[in-house]
C-alpha cells in the first residue's frame, strides 16, 4: 500500500519546518511526503533539500516552478503522483500525531474489497493563531458550519465544509478527477469533494481535529468567525463567491442548474440561523 502526502509550498520558509517535523513523526509511518515548490523566492526550497537529505520519504517533484497558485499546483501533484492513497497538506498547519492514521482508518472503514468507490474523509480542526496557541478546539463550530446539512450535491456545491489540508481520499477518486476540466477549479478540496458526490462515492466527515490550523496574515484562505447577522455584511461577497461555486459544479455535472444551488444556499442559511437561534 501506498501512501502519498501532497505538500505544495510557496515562501513557506517562515512555518515549513514545524509541519514537516509534524508529518515525519506521524503514529503511521509507512508514507511518502511529495513537494511542490510554487515558485518561492525565500528559503523554502533550502529547507526542503535539508530534509531530503535526512529522510527518503521527502521527494521534490521535479517541475517546472511555475507559479501555478494553490489549487492548480495541488492538482499538479496529484496528476503527477502515482499512490494508493492520497492526503492534502498545507505548508503552514502542524498536523496532530495520530492525524495520518485516523485519516487512513476511514477511508478503510465502509468501502468495498476492492476500494473501487471513489471515498474522501475529511476532518475537524482545531485554530490557532500564528504561535499555535489555541483560538478554538473546532473550526466547523468556530466558523458557523454544519456538514450533516451539506451532504447533498447542490448543498455541497454551494457551501463547501471540506477543508483541503484534513483531505485523504483513494486512488479510485484521484483517477476519477483527473478526467473532469480543471478551467472552473475554485478550490482543489471543494473541486475534488463534487467529483467524488457526483461520480456515487462516499464522503466520510470526522468530527474530531486532527491538525492545529494556523491563523496568520497570509493565509490562502483561514479561519472566519461567523457572527450572524453580522455576516450579512458580506453578501456582495458571498453572491461573487456564490457564482463561482456555480460554475465549479457545473463543469463537473451538466444537469444541475444555477437555481438548485441557489436554493440549496437559502436552505442551508436557514436551517444554519434555525440550529443557532432556536
Amino acid at each position: 500500500m501506498k501512501v502519498a502526502v501532497l505538500l505544495s509550498t510557496y515562501n513557506s520558509a517562515k512555518y515549513l519546518r514545524s509541519q514537516i517535523d509534524s508529518i515525519l513523526n506521524q503514529s503511521y509511518s509507512e508514507f511518502e511526503l511529495y513537494i511542490r515548490d510554487d515558485g518561492s523566492s525565500d528559503e523554502t526550497l533550502q529547507i526542503v533539500t535539508d530534509y531530503m537529505q535526512r529522510d527518503s520519504r521527502v521527494i521534490l517533484l521535479d517541475d517546472d516552478g511555475l507559479n501555478l497558485r494553490s489549487a492548480r499546483s495541488f492538482l499538479r501533484l496529484l496528476a503527477k503522483v502515482e499512490a494508493d492513497y492520497y492526503l492534502f497538506c498545507d505548508h503552514d498547519d502542524v498536523w496532530l500525531p495520530t492525524k495520518l492514521e485516523l485519516s487512513l482508518l476511514g477511508l478503510k472503514t465502509g468501502i468495498d474489497k476492492d476500494d473501487s468507490l471513489p471515498t474522501l474523509v475529511a476532518t475537524d480542526l482545531a485554530v490557532v493563531d500564528q504561535d499555535l496557541n489555541l483560538i478554538s478546539n473546532s473550526f466547523a463550530s468556530y466558523s458557523g458550519i454544519y456538514p450533516q446539512l451539506l451532504q447533498a450535491y447542490p448543498a455541497l456545491a454551494a457551501t463547501n465544509y471540506i477543508t483541503g489540508c484534513t483531505a485523504a481520499f483513494n486512488r479510485a477518486l484521484r483517477d476519477k478527477a483527473l478526467n473532469y476540466s480543471l478551467d472552473c477549479v475554485e478550490m482543489h478540496d471543494h473541486w475534488l469533494a463534487l467529483v467524488c458526490l457526483h461520480e456515487g462515492g462516499i464522503i466520510r466527515y470526522l468530527a474530531l481535529p486532527t491538525i492545529l490550523y494556523r491563523q496568520h496574515r497570509s493565509n490562502v484562505v483561514g479561519a472566519k468567525a461567523r457572527r450572524f447577522p453580522a455576516s450579512l455584511m458580506l453578501l456582495p461577497v458571498s453572491l461573487k463567491v456564490l457564482q463561482r461555486y456555480i460554475a465549479q459544479a457545473k463543469s463537473i455535472n451538466k444537469d444541475i442548474t444555477a437555481g438548485s444551488i441557489i436554493a440549496a444556499k437559502i436552505a442551508y442559511r436557514l436551517k444554519y440561523l434555525a440550529l443557532r437561534w432556536l
